[in-house]
C-alpha cells in the first residue's frame, strides 16, 4: 500500500460519501474510483451473487469505497473482505446487501473512520495502484440503469423535465403533461428519490430540474418526434416568461437555426441589458454560418461582439465585428460593424480606430444617415482626436458635423446633446476659452438631467466640478462635486465616488486647507484600493505624499511617495512616473532639477517683463506644467522674493519685484 493512495483515499473519500448521501450519483459515476480497472472491469457484471474475477466483490468494493467501509473479519484474507455496500446502480439498501451476503449490518463502519479507511486501501491496493481508464459508457449506463427501475409515467416525467435546462415550475410541468396534482406528486418522488430530478425553489414556488448529465443523456436519446413535440412546449413557456436565451436554445433544438437568430437579433437589448453575456455567446456558438441567410449571420455577429465586449473579451469582439463586416449584408450593418470595430480597437491601435471610425461615418452617410451610431461615431472621433491626438482642428471638424446631425435628425434626443455640448466644453478648455467650456457643460449637465440619465448626470455634474476647480472657483466646483459624489454612492459607483472625494481634495490643497485635502484623499485611496483600482490608487498616493510635503510631515510623505512609484513601475504609468520626479522629495534626496527650475523661472521673468504680471493659468500653459506644479514653483519665488502677490481669489496675479 502506497501512502500517496492512502492519502488521496482518506481525502476525497468523505467528499464522496457526502455525494452518496445527496444522490449526486453523476458526481459518484465521474470520480477517480470510478475510473479505475476495479470499475471498468467488473463493476457493471459483478453483483452480490456472482464474485468479480478480482475475488472482490466489484459492485460491494465500490460501495464501500463510495459510502461505508468494510470490516475485515478474523476468519477473512483481506483479498477476500466482506464488503458491505453495493454500488448505486444496484439500488439495494444496507439490509438487503448484508441479507444476501449472510453478514449483520452492524458490522458497518463509516469510511471517515481512520482503520476502516486504512483497511480499505490495503484490500483494494492491487487494483487501486493500476493505471486509470476512462470508461466513457458508465455514465450513461448508470442513468439508464436508474431510469429502469420507474415506472412508464416517471420514466415521461423524467425525459421531460431533462429537456430543460433552467429550473421550471413543478405545477407548470403538471399541467404541461396532463398529471392530476396528486398523481405529479408521487410521481416526482419517485423520479427524485432516483437522483433523476432535484426539487428546489424558484421565487419561493416549487420547481424541477433535472441533473446536467441527464439532460446531456436525453438530448442524444429522446424519440425524435417526442422531443419535437416537447421542444415546441418549451419553447411557449419561455416565450411566455421572457426567457430568450432559453426560447432561441429550444428552436435550435427544433432544428430552426434562422429562426432562433432572428430570436436573439429581435432580443438583443434584452439580453444584453441583463448580464446574459455569457450564456448568449455560448448560445452563438453552436449556430453555424452555413444554416443562416447572410445579413441574419452579419446581424448575430454584431450581438456576438457586443456581448463579447460587456465580458472585456476585447479580441473575440473585434473577430467577431470583423466577421460582421466581411459577411454579406445590410448596408447599414457593416457601417456598424465598422463603428463597433474602432470602438474595440481604441485601447491598442488608435490610427486603427480612426481609420474606422471616419469609414463608418462614410458607410453610415450613404447607408443610414439619420442611424443613432452615425452620430455616436462622429462623438467618439472627436474624443480620440482630443485625448489620444490633441488635434484641435480635426476634433473641430467632426464635432460640427456631429452638431449638424444632431440639429437634422435628433433635435429632441436629450442624451445626444448632452453628450455634444460635454465634447465641445473639453475643446474649449483645450482651445483655451475656459469659460465657453463651462458654458457648455452647464448645457451638457441641464440636458442630462432633463433627460433623466442619472449616470451621465453623475460624470457631467463631477467634469464641471473640475472645470470650476480649475477655475478658481472653489465653492462652485465643490458644489458639483457632491452632487456627483452622493449620486456615486447612490448608484454603486466606487470609481467615480473615490475620483469625486480626490478632486474635493484637490480644491481644499488649492486652498491651503491640508488637512482637509489629506481627509479627502485618504477616502478616495481607501476607496481604490478596495475596488482594485490601482492606477487611481497610484495617483491618490501621489496627492497624500504632495499634501504631507507641504505639511512637512516627510514619514507618511515618503510612504506614500513609494506606493505612488512602486504602482506607476508595475503598470506602466509614465504621467505618474514623470510627476513623481518632479515632487521636492528632500527626505529622499530627490529634489527639482536645477537646470528645470532655472529655465522655467527665466521663461516665467520673460513672461511678467513683457506682459507686466502673470497669472498660474498664463505661466502653467507656457511652460507646459500642471496646476499644482505652476503653484508650488510661484510660491516657493514669492518666497524667495521675486514676486509678490496682487489682488485676490480668481483675479490673483503675480508681478516682479524688482527690476532684475
Amino acid at each position: 500500500m502506497t501512502q500517496p493512495l492512502l492519502t488521496r483515499l482518506t481525502r476525497d473519500l468523505p467528499k464522496l460519501m457526502k455525494a452518496y448521501r445527496e444522490r449526486h450519483w453523476a458526481e459518484l459515476a465521474q470520480s477517480w474510483l470510478a475510473g479505475t480497472p476495479l470499475v471498468a472491469q467488473n463493476h457493471l457484471e459483478a453483483t452480490p451473487d456472482a464474485p468479480a474475477a478480482s475475488g472482490l466483490w466489484a459492485g460491494t468494493t465500490v460501495g464501500a469505497l463510495l459510502r461505508w467501509a468494510i470490516s475485515l473479519t478474523p476468519q477473512q484474507d483481506a483479498d477476500s473482505a466482506t464488503l458491505l455496500r453495493c454500488f448505486y446502480v444496484d439500488g439495494m439498501t444496507v439490509e438487503a446487501v448484508s441479507e444476501r451476503l449472510a453478514i449483520s449490518p452492524a458490522a458497518f463502519h463509516k469510511v471517515r473512520q481512520p482503520k476502516a479507511v486504512t483497511a480499505l486501501a490495503q484490500a483494494l491496493a492491487p487494483l487501486l495502484s493500476q493505471q486509470l481508464v476512462r470508461h466513457p459508457a458508465l455514465l450513461a449506463q448508470v442513468i439508464e440503469d436508474r431510469y429502469a427501475n420507474l415506472s412508464p409515467p416517471a420514466q415521461r416525467l423524467a425525459r421531460f423535465v431533462a429537456l430543460f435546462r433552467v429550473a421550471v415550475p413543478a405545477h407548470w410541468v403538471q399541467q404541461a403533461l396532463g398529471l392530476l396534482p396528486d398523481e405529479a406528486s408521487h410521481l416526482v418522488a419517485a423520479v427524485a428519490g432516483w437522483g433523476l430530478i432535484h426539487a428546489t425553489q424558484q421565487l419561493g414556488q416549487p420547481a424541477l430540474m433535472a441533473p446536467p448529465e441527464a439532460q446531456a443523456y436525453w438530448l442524444q436519446h429522446l424519440h425524435p418526434p417526442e422531443a419535437q413535440a416537447w421542444h415546441r412546449v418549451a419553447f411557449e413557456y419561455f416565450k411566455q416568461q421572457q426567457h430568450s436565451i432559453e426560447a432561441a436554445h429550444h428552436q435550435l433544438a427544433l432544428g430552426a437555426p434562422e429562426f432562433a437568430a432572428q430570436w436573439l437579433i429581435t432580443h438583443q437589448t434584452q439580453l444584453l441589458g441583463s448580464n446574459q453575456a455569457q450564456p448568449l455567446l455560448k448560445l452563438i456558438d453552436r449556430i453555424q454560418p452555413q444554416l443562416l441567410q447572410g445579413e441574419t449571420w452579419a446581424a448575430l455577429k454584431l450581438i456576438e461582439g457586443k456581448a463579447a465586449q460587456a465580458l472585456g473579451n476585447a479580441n473575440l469582439a473585434l473577430e467577431a465585428y470583423r466577421t460582421a463586416l466581411a459577411s454579406p449584408g445590410q448596408p447599414h450593418h457593416k457601417a456598424e460593424a465598422c463603428y463597433r470595430c474602432a470602438n474595440a480597437l481604441e485601447a491598442q491601435d488608435i490610427d486603427g480606430a480612426l481609420t474606422h471610425y471616419q469609414r463608418s461615418i462614410e458607410l453610415f452617410r450613404a447607408a443610414a444617415p439619420q442611424d443613432l451610431l452615425h452620430v455616436r461615431a462622429y462623438i467618439d472621433l472627436v474624443w480620440l482626436w482630443l485625448q489620444a491626438r490633441l488635434d484641435l482642428p480635426q476634433a473641430d471638424s467632426a464635432l460640427h458635423d456631429a452638431e449638424a446631425l444632431v440639429h437634422r435628425h435628433h433635435a429632441q434626443d436629450l442624451s445626444l446633446k448632452a453628450d455634444l455640448h460635454n465634447a465641445r466644453a473639453r475643446w474649449c478648455h483645450l482651445n483655451g476659452d475656459a469659460a465657453l467650456g463651462i458654458t457648455h457643460r452647464q448645457q451638457a449637465l441641464l440636458a442630462a438631467t432633463e433627460s433623466g440619465l442619472q449616470e451621465r448626470v453623475m460624470k457631467l455634474a463631477h467634469n464641471l466640478g473640475q472645470d470650476y476647480r480649475d477655475a478658481g472657483q472653489y465653492e462652485l466646483a465643490m458644489r458639483y462635486l457632491e452632487q456627483s459624489l452622493g449620486l456615486a454612492q447612490t448608484l454603486g459607483n466606487r470609481l467615480l465616488e473615490g475620483v469625486n472625494h480626490e478632486t474635493i481634495g484637490g480644491c481644499f490643497f488649492f486652498q491651503h486647507n491640508l488637512p482637509a485635502a489629506i481627509q479627502r484623499y485618504r477616502q478616495a485611496h481607501a476607496l481604490f484600493v478596495a475596488s482594485g483600482y490601482r492606477d487611481q490608487q497610484g495617483w491618490a498616493a501621489f496627492d497624500l505624499c504632495e499634501a504631507y510635503l507641504q505639511l512637512g510631515e516627510l514619514a507618511p510623505a515618503q510612504q506614500a511617495y513609494r506606493e505612488a512609484e512602486q504602482l506607476a513601475q508595475q503598470l506602466g504609468l509614465a504621467r505618474l512616473s514623470q510627476a513623481l520626479a518632479e515632487l521636492p522629495m528632500a527626505q529622499r534626496s530627490v529634489s527639482l532639477p536645477e537646470m528645470k527650475l532655472l529655465q522655467r523661472r527665466a521663461q516665467l521673468i520673460e513672461l511678467a517683463q513683457q506682459d507686466g504680471s502673470v497669472s498660474n493659468r498664463v505661466y502653467r500653459a507656457r511652460v507646459g506644467i500642471s496646476q499644482k506644479q505652476a503653484a508650488r514653483d510661484l510660491a516657493l519665488w514669492v518666497r524667495e522674493g521675486t514676486l509678490v502677490v496682487v489682488g485676490q481669489g480668481r483675479s490673483v496675479v503675480y508681478r516682479l519685484a524688482t527690476t532684475i
